[in-house]
């Protein structure tokens, strides 16, 4: 929940590098909007889960190279986020949608018309206004290619408490750091001085 934090500005500066293959943050902020442009699911195959776009009826696996009869609804929600450094957008896939709306895509595609089965349904709607923490995995399709929209790998529902906890932890664990850098210089000083001192008087 605590892996690498940073915010939205943050993000957006994040400069990437050949040596590094891919980058895990995580960043705390709110949803605003959905964003409906690609629509909130997507057809995919039952074997392989890959995306498919029906033909004349059927649904053609160009992965598995046949038609698949068991096409399943998934999801793949757009969703604005913001915070107090800036605004951006998250991609939030099956598995991490699945977990906070507490239902299959399938499912909630199938209480829907068919008249308003491409609209965002209230449910997804719902999560407008709502902080969470956000995982990301960073690779050079957004630092180098410059692109924004952010897949989220996972989520959490903000934990005041122990978020204060991680804070006071990390203020800790800085304050050691800095007194420890204080300290060994002078440490080592005294340990010389005592030590030069003990050789000359031995000399004696």
């Amino acid at each position: 929940m605590f892996i690498n934090q940073m915010n939205i500005k943050n993000l957006l500066e994040s400069d990437w590098s050949a040596d590094i293959q891919e980058c895990i943050v995580t960043i705390r902020s709110k949803i605003t909007d959905i964003i409906n442009y690609f629509r909130w699911y997507y057809i995919s195959c039952n074997v392989c889960s890959k995306k498919m776009t029906p033909a004349n009826g059927v649904y053609p696996c160009l992965n598995c190279n046949k038609d698949c009869k068991f096409p399943l609804v998934k999801y793949k929600i757009h969703v604005k986020v913001e915070d107090n450094t800036g605004k951006t957008a998250f991609v939030l896939f099956n598995d991490v949608a699945e977990k906070i709306l507490d239902i299959s895509a399938h499912k909630l595609f199938n209480k829907l018309s068919s008249l308003d089965n491409n609209d965002v349904p209230a449910h997804i709607q719902s999560l407008c206004g709502k902080d969470f923490i956000f995982k990301l995995t960073l690779n050079s399709y957004n630092l180098k290619e410059g692109l924004k929209n952010f897949t989220v790998s996972k989520l959490w529902i903000p934990y005041e408490k122990l978020e204060l906890e991680y804070k006071l932890m990390k203020e800790k664990k800085v304050l050691q750091y800095s007194l420890l850098k204080f300290v060994m210089p002078n440490f080592i000083y005294f340990i010389n001085h005592i030590f030069g001192y003990w050789f000359y008087m031995c000399r004696l």
